[in-house]
């Protein structure tokens, strides 16, 4: 099965080992080719891979080792809703009536800083490819 690294037939729950540049350099990688035309060469991918390592704190951090389950998927999120209801009674023709007014505010932390309630997902959960 592709992308089955350690063979239990599962493809998605193998967890990431993050080589060292040096380990980095030595894999083997192989163009990626749609109508006889390269999209992304193997030196390419070898380059942005080695971005993708970089520019993560935690993947860089553990270079040379395998990553933890789950230490991408979210890290801790806080989002604060408001919401404002206002109930008002009128008498129309003798009846009670109910009327109620009502202001959804969602991620107010995020209206008073830009970076609050604001969270880093990984998009791409399975950089890498494998083929036996």
């Amino acid at each position: 099965m592709i992308g089955d690294v350690n063979g239990d037939f599962l493809a998605a729950n193998d967890l990431l080992y993050v080589p060292t540049a040096t380990e980095l350099q030595a894999m083997n990688f192989a163009d990626i080719v749609s109508g006889g035309t390269v999209l992304f060469s193997a030196d390419d991918q070898k380059v942005a891979f080695e971005a993708y390592i970089t520019d993560n704190s935690y993947l860089n951090s553990i270079r040379g080792s395998f990553s933890e389950r789950n230490a991408l998927v979210l890290p801790w999120l806080n989002l604060i809703d408001l919401n404002i209801v206002q109930d008002f009674s009128i008498k129309v023709g003798g009846k009670k009536q109910n009327l109620q007014l009502r202001a959804d505010f969602y991620n107010v932390a995020n209206m008073i800083n830009s970076s609050w309630g604001v969270s880093d997902r990984v998009v791409v959960n399975r950089p890498l490819t494998y083929k036996k």
